[in-house]
């Protein structure tokens, strides 16, 4: 798949993980490119994935892991992206979800191999 100027990764991070996602993630953003990740992040009183009148939803839960946004900034740094906004937004539900874009950095030795 050709690289794009955007990728936008909602709550999926959570799910996938870290490894094979991120990198596949990374991969898609074109040089000079951008990353949007909203995290959830965890409450004390909530749990992963909320409960609904869909009992499907549920199934979520055994695959769902909060990421700690400390540590995935860390990790998009070594990549060669660096953070240009970051937000908080607290839910109705008790949740608060982390919102960050992350620019590439064209003179990242790992950037300049990408084409």
């Amino acid at each position: 798949m050709a690289p794009v100027a955007l990728v936008h990764a909602a709550l999926f991070f959570e799910h996938a993980g870290l490894g094979r996602a991120l990198d596949n993630a990374l991969s898609l953003v074109t040089p000079g490119g951008t990353l949007s990740v909203v995290l959830q992040l965890p409450e004390r009183d909530q749990r992963g994935v909320t409960l609904t009148s869909y009992p499907s939803m549920q199934t979520l839960a055994g695959s769902f892991s909060f990421v700690d946004v400390s540590h995935f900034r860390g990790l998009l740094e070594k990549q060669g992206f660096g953070l240009q906004q970051e937000e908080l937004r607290s839910l109705p539900t008790g949740k608060t979800l982390w919102f960050g874009v992350f620019a590439s950095d064209l003179s990242h030795p790992l950037m300049s191999t990408i084409s």
